[in-house]
């Protein structure tokens, strides 16, 4: 019962903070022409943040990768991380990037077997 009230309650307080911290950090993460967004483009603009950072894990060395992480996670939440909340979120990321290798190559197997989208 306490959750289905929780869901009720408007979320504009949460959103417009997060709104905030997003569009103070897009340009470190985006470059200088970063778009500033109201609340209803947070989660656009969300998404392009943490493409970049997974983007970021084939370019940077690891000191860069980890600063953008944890950069990520605290734009995102707004509280520090541990090392160990900062560490699943760099493994996550890992993990993700290997799904992502395996998916393409999964996709590229398929197309030079023949199998093609019509």
């Amino acid at each position: 019962m306490a959750e289905s009230r929780a869901l009720q309650h408007d979320p504009a307080p949460l959103l417009a903070p997060l709104t905030a911290r997003l569009n103070v950090m897009a340009p470190y993460f985006l470059g200088e022409s970063a778009p500033t967004v109201d609340d209803s483009g947070a989660g656009a603009l969300a998404g392009q943040i943490a493409r970049t950072a997974f983007a970021a894990s084939d370019r940077f060395d690891t000191k860069r990768r980890d600063h953008l992480v944890w950069l990520m996670i605290v734009t995102f939440t707004a509280v520090y991380p541990t090392q160990d909340e900062h560490r699943a979120v760099r493994r996550a990321l890992g993990l993700a990037r290997e799904e992502a290798n395996s998916t393409l190559c999964s996709v590229h197997s398929s197309r030079s077997s023949g199998a093609h989208i019509n």
